[in-house]
């Protein structure tokens, strides 16, 4: 007689074993590069889960890089655990699929995590290589993947679905370092497919998508009217024509640059290093085969890091960064705050004072040759994370003092740029608080700490008798300032 029991025990058992057999990861056994460190581990036991595959994933890549980078360059074995590399990032993709900061892997403690974006540079570099193996065929399709898995990083998919569908793409995940390496992405690709033309700046042909009929120009993530404390920003966006376009002008303060491109529907991309101080006019213009034309323009507004004469500055105190082991990174956390204090956008306090209104905590990713540093800037009495920014710096180990420097002031700025001092007029009252029109009003932020008064000096010292400090609430475009206070009309600045 059967044992209907045992059979589906056994039965069970064999299914078990063999999905074990399936998803079981191939064993990737560390390697020594050829600066004799070991590459290919991870801290604490490797136990299959996504931040382990993640990061031996970097681990892998960094140790490719030393055959890659160091000379003489050994093209063979970077190939080779570029793939490992891969591997291990696909895995991690797997098992967890978006690009985050802060993602959570156990408990309380956090991971910086961006795997199609270091999958990207995997596949940057492995074109890189067949590049100068003069395989162009195989250099274009890893360079294709590359600018998707990039893609994928900042927008969360791919650019052409956004294409598709006619709408600006919103960043997802935005870090300095996806946008540095799309910048070598378009140099490579224009490199690969018109080496014998140099560019401005990038123009492609969008995939075959259905367009709008009528004649338009889109710049993304750039207001009309934009402020801004940082020297660069990155112009693209989108080109839609009825008939053939022959090429595109990109002006900035009288200064031009063109770029021809037949088609009728293109994206372009160009990276703006040295914005002039005050008032910048951008300028996109569309020339037909016909010679007629179109345009569309943005201003954009570079104030000067100046807060010498301002008094109401956000209290931090910074706290230890995470991931500081190496030796190079020893005075960083000592050089924000420095930094910090001579710019003065914000009044950082010494551990042992009074308390903060807010903590500044960042970790850094220290690579080969490269340096991550990302900050948050959270709220002391709710633990609300107020603005998450990031640097990314390269040519660390040939320059590590400099780089150091570079990189505390990069951050700095960037910080300031994502909470800028903005002001604006109480207009009204809503029930309990009150109805703000601030300048630059895209740029403000829900929870941003404001200071309202009757009036402001010149000196930035407030005119009145009781200052009433508040936070704001945005929703949607409208903006709303809580406080202790209600009045009906004054001004007011973000702290």
């Amino acid at each position: 007689m059967i044992n209907h029991k045992k059979v589906w025990i056994k039965f069970v058992s064999v299914c078990m074993l063999l999905l074990c057999a399936c998803c079981m990861t191939p064993k990737r056994p560390p390697m020594i590069g050829n600066d004799d460190q070991t590459y290919g581990i991870v801290e604490g036991l490797f136990q299959h889960r996504w931040w382990n595959y993640y990061e031996r994933g970097q681990s892998f890549t960094d140790g490719a890089l030393t055959y890659y980078l160091e000379a003489p360059a050994d093209l063979a074995k970077a190939m080779h655990y570029l793939k490992i590399a891969e591997a291990d990032f696909t895995d991690a993709i797997s098992l967890r699929r978006t690009d985050q900061f802060r993602a959570r892997t156990y408990g309380m403690h956090f991971l910086d995590y961006f795997p199609h974006r270091e999958r990207g540079i995997v596949y940057y570099y492995m074109a890189e290589i067949f590049r100068r193996q003069k395989k162009a065929d195989a250099a274009k399709e890893q360079i294709t993947k590359a600018r998707h898995e990039i893609e994928i990083s900042l927008y969360g998919k791919k650019l052409r679905s956004f294409l598709q569908n006619n709408v600006a793409p919103n960043y997802s995940s935005r870090t300095e370092k996806a946008i540095v390496y799309l910048q070598k992405i378009q140099a490579l690709q224009a490199q690969l497919y018109h080496p014998d033309k140099a560019f401005d700046f990038y123009v492609w042909q969008c995939p075959k998508v259905s367009s709008e009929k009528k004649a338009q120009i889109s710049i993304w993530h750039i207001h009309p009217r934009h402020m801004t404390y940082l020297d660069e920003i990155l112009i693209q966006g989108r080109i839609q024509h009825h008939t053939n376009i022959d090429r595109i002008e990109i002006t900035i303060n009288d200064q031009s640059m063109v770029a021809p491109i037949t088609g009728k529907d293109v994206h372009f991309f160009k990276m703006v290093k040295h914005l002039s101080q005050g008032k910048n006019e951008i300028q996109v213009t569309c020339i037909d085969t016909n010679n007629r034309s179109f345009q569309k323009k943005v201003l954009v507004e570079r104030k000067a890091m100046d807060f010498s004469t301002y008094n109401h500055q956000l209290r931090l105190k910074i706290k230890p960064l995470e991931k500081q082991t190496n030796p190079l990174l020893a005075n960083l956390e000592q050089k924000i705050s420095q930094c910090m204090q001579e710019k003065q956008r914000f009044k950082v306090l010494s551990k042992d004072s009074t308390p903060a209104e807010c903590m500044l905590s960042g970790r850094t990713n220290l690579q080969k040759n490269s340096l991550e540093l990302a900050v948050e800037l959270i709220e002391t009495e709710t633990s609300h994370v107020m603005v998450t920014v990031d640097a990314y710096i390269e040519n660390m180990n040939q320059y590590p003092d400099k780089m150091l420097s570079s990189i505390t002031k990069n951050i700095h700025a960037r910080l300031a740029d994502a909470y800028p001092i903005l002001s604006g007029n109480i207009v009204g009252i809503d029930k309990k608080r009150m109805i703000a029109r601030v300048k630059y009003h895209h740029q403000v932020r829900d929870r941003m700490k404001v200071l309202l008064c009757d009036k402001f000096a010149d000196n930035g010292g407030c005119v009145t008798s009781s200052p009433c400090f508040g936070r704001i609430e945005k929703i949607k475009e409208d903006i709303y300032v809580r406080c202790e206070r209600l009045i009906s009309s004054g001004v007011l600045i973000t702290r």
